[in-house]
C-alpha cells in the first residue's frame, strides 16, 4: 500500500479528483501551453518547440493521466 501526503489543500470545486491531481503537475501544464503557443507561430520557433517536446517526452507526459489515476 502506498501513502501519499498532500502539500496543500484544494478548495471545493466542480473539478474531479483526477483533474485536481493532474493540475498539480505545473511543469507539464506549462510545457503543453508553451507548445500550443509555438505551434501557431511562423517565426522559426521550431527549435524551441522541439526542445519542449523533448522535455515532455523525457517526463513521460503522455502517461500523466494514467499515473494520476494510480495515485488516486
Amino acid at each position: 500500500m502506498d501513502i501519499f501526503h498532500l502539500t496543500r489543500e484544494i478548495e471545493a470545486s466542480d473539478m474531479s479528483s483526477l483533474e485536481a491531481v493532474m493540475n498539480c503537475d505545473e511543469e507539464r501544464l506549462k510545457l503543453e501551453e508553451e507548445a500550443e503557443c509555438l505551434i501557431g507561430q511562423d517565426d522559426g520557433g521550431e527549435e524551441v518547440l522541439e526542445k519542449v517536446y523533448e522535455r515532455l517526452e523525457a517526463m513521460d507526459a503522455s502517461t500523466a493521466q494514467k499515473r494520476a489515476a494510480e495515485i488516486m
